[in-house]
């Protein structure tokens, strides 16, 4: 059932930069393509302090820019969300893009139709630009720690196998979750939410435990398959290493993100599988043999990315908690 215009809600997108320039055009090309009343689309851009051309692009689409004082994504997410002014907030990475011009009008359809909705979220495709590392990224929905932890809850694709669903409708779906069975859906990646939703005191620093709340306290999340959300994330296995050792780095050192954040809410096989990663990933043949099961699943070579990404990931893991704790055996002065 198609929108008319008089129903089609105002909605705000939050868009956290850093030197973003390479990617946020094409990103807000894509929001300004779309087909959808202009006068209902607002563009919030908070940025963390960029030296490039992330601020003239940006207000080159009309885009409002907040300062993020504390540069990272998740404040910035916070502080649009709060300079926003419409009552649906779809929150955007500068390296994300829509790959269709009716994508609001899918995705705004089930916080019309379902008062109860309190967020929706797509899956990422990939572009036919992107390079075969970023397409191994985008059908596995996730890097390889992730995809071993949690399996196929990690890719919306495959969540009719793991989750009942309570409604299914022409364009939407809504699965039941529990907060121990959660999936990993983060508050990111074209995720809508009403801006009534609050995160809990503690949650400001992390893009799932948001969703955990809404399934918490009982809230329907819709699912909106054709929409599709395109994240051009990878540029190579050497970019790919750099920015998850920064992940790994953040995650260790800190104590509001990451995996041991969500602790609590981790089956007791979710939390072994954190341990067993090293031994698949280091045992190299696992995960290669993985990445050919992979690609004849998914009928593309890119699936064989999966075997090297693993090994490094793990090699990065291992690599760094070795350097915590040195550190914290180093004698104080």
């Amino acid at each position: 059932m198609a929108h008319t215009t008089e129903r089609l809600p105002a909605v705000s997108f939050a868009v956290p930069v850093l030197n973003a320039a390479g990617t946020l055009a094409s990103c807000l090309q894509s929001i300004a393509d779309q087909d959808y009343p202009q006068e209902k689309i607002e563009i919030i851009v908070a940025d963390g302090g960029s030296t490039d051309d992330t601020i003239p692009i940006a207000r080159s689409f009309d885009a409002v820019v907040i300062h993020n004082p504390r540069k990272l994504a998740e404040p910035g997410v916070e502080l649009a969300f709060s300079a926003a002014h419409s009552d649906i907030v779809f929150v955007m990475a500068a390296d994300n893009g829509l790959p269709r011009r009716d994508w609001l009008r899918l995705m705004t359809r089930p916080f019309v139709e379902r008062p109860e909705v309190i967020g929706v979220f797509t899956q990422i495709v990939e572009a036919p630009t992107d390079n075969s590392f970023t397409k191994y990224y985008c059908r596995l929905h996730v890097e390889p720690f992730t995809w071993f932890v949690y399996g196929e809850s990690s890719n919306p694709r495959f969540f009719d196998r793991v989750y009942r669903a309570s409604v299914k409708e022409d364009g939407y779906v809504i699965y039941d979750y529990t907060p121990m069975t959660h999936p990993l859906v983060a508050l990111a990646q074209g995720f809508g939410v009403r801006k009534s939703f609050r995160r809990r005191p503690g949650y400001d620093e992390d893009d799932i435990l948001p969703i955990v709340q809404m399934i918490e306290d009982g809230q329907s999340i819709a699912y909106v398959p054709d929409a599709g959300v395109y994240h051009h994330h990878l540029e190579s296995i050497g970019h790919f290493a750099r920015k998850y050792r920064w992940r790994i780095r953040n995650s260790l050192y800190g104590d509001t993100a990451g995996f041991d954040s969500r602790a609590k809410y981790l089956t007791w096989w979710r939390r072994a599988k954190k341990y067993l990663f090293e031994i698949y990933g280091l045992s190299v043949i696992p995960p290669f043999l993985d990445s050919i099961a992979l690609c004849i699943r998914e009928k593309t070579w890119a699936m064989l990315w999966h075997g090297p990404a693993t090994v490094v990931l793990c090699w990065i893991v291992l690599l760094e908690y070795i350097g915590k704790t040195l550190r914290k055996r180093e004698p104080e002065e």
